[in-house]
Formats: structure tokens, sequence, C-alpha cells
């Protein structure tokens, strides 16, 4: 059976990227084109994911021994934006519970953060500290076993250059952190 490219990704997008997938569901899905046909059929994929939100990374199986788990984790892990990922997950986080952002402040600037919300510095270190914790230990399900044993994956990964957003968020809450 044959399905034009077109028809194809507009299938891929309807039934599955803005539902199944959306919902929680996992897919693989492959496309056997002619080789003159891959870019295009790769771009307007990664186009659709996108425009909904996904992350999207590019493996190539002549680069990547795919075969292996840990290869492939190490392959996308290295083109995730993880800085950016980490600056909307925060900021998503701080807006839902209450700290307002002014448009364009940056997160580092914790005097103006906190003036902006009519708090004292240490109290808002104090609720970003919270919030962060909380939501880290809600959403990963991370025990402090979890947590120290993450650590040590994570102190092991970094040699093969993988980025985990896990330290990048413990970092900026470190720099909310008391003296």
């Amino acid at each position: 059976m044959s399905v034009a490219s077109a028809e194809w990704v507009r299938l891929l997008e309807s039934e599955y990227l803005k539902d199944f997938i959306a919902s929680g569901g996992s897919a693989v899905k492959i496309a056997v084109v002619l080789p003159q046909h891959t870019e295009e059929v790769t771009n307007a994929v990664a186009g659709s994911a996108q425009a909904l939100g996904y992350q999207v990374v590019r493996v190539n199986a002549a680069q990547t021994r795919v075969h292996m788990i840990d290869q492939l984790f190490y392959a996308v892990t290295r083109q995730i934006e993880w800085d950016d990922l980490t600056e909307r997950w925060l900021r998503d986080l701080l807006s839902r519970n209450g700290i307002a952002i002014a448009e364009g402040m940056p997160l580092q600037d914790t005097e103006a953060l906190a003036a902006f919300n009519g708090l004292l510095v240490p109290d808002l270190f104090g609720q970003i500290n919270r919030l962060i914790t909380n939501a880290l230990l809600k959403d990963l399900g991370v025990t402090q076993l979890e947590s120290k044993s993450a650590s040590a994956r994570h102190r092991n990964y970094s040699q093969f250059g993988f980025n985990c957003v896990t330290p990048k968020i413990i970092n900026f809450a470190r720099s909310f952190a008391l003296p």
C-alpha cells in the first residue's frame, strides 16, 4: 500500500501527534521513502511535531549504533537544548504558582523578581526552593535514594557529553540558597 508523503504526514499529525502521544501514548512509525524524498518527509514530520511543541531530534543509524540503547540515548540527549528547556520549565512553574515574571526579565535577577512580586529576596528564595523541590519530587517521583543514584549516573554519563536537565535545575535552585 502506498500513501503520498503529504497525506502520511497529515495522518501522523492528526492521529498520533495531536492526540495519542499528547495524551501520554508512544509509538514508532516507520516511513519507507525514496532517497530523494527522505529530507522532505523528515522535515515535514519535524515541522509538524515542533509546531505542536514537541522536542525534535534526528539520529542517523549510519553514525550512531541505534541498537545500543545507551548510544541512542546519548545521541538524543546531546541534541536537546537543555538550558532553554529548563528556562521554559522554570518560568512555567513560577507562573503557575503565582510568581509573576515581567516580559524579558531574567530569572537570575532575583532582586528585580522579588520587587516585581512585592517580596523580600529571602522570601522569594524560600518560595522558589520549595516549588522546585516539590515539582521535582512530585513530577519525577525522585526519592532520596533515587536522587543520589541519579547524581552518580549523571557523573558517569557526563564523560560521554551527556547533559541532564535535573542538575541544571538543581544548580538554578542552589543559586537561590540563602547564605
